[in-house]
């Protein structure tokens, strides 16, 4: 597991400390039903993309490691 301040998908729409997340496991819309969505991907709904932030300990199983 990848924490969030670790993963090259935690750098989009800053607010403060807390910073949404651009992996494609994150779904986001209205639309969407549940088979639409993998067994692991998540689904929030949304269509304007700010309903989840996530703080920089947070972690999940698809964290990639940011290229230093």
């Amino acid at each position: 597991m990848v924490h969030c301040d670790e993963c090259k998908y935690w750098d989009q729409n800053e607010s403060g400390k807390l910073k949404s997340c651009d992996s494609k496991k994150w779904r986001t819309g209205y639309s969407l039903t549940d088979e639409d969505v993998a067994d692991d991907e998540i689904l929030v709904e949304s269509d304007e993309g700010w309903a989840f932030y996530t703080g920089p300990k947070f972690g999940c199983i698809h964290g990639e490691e940011k290229d230093h």
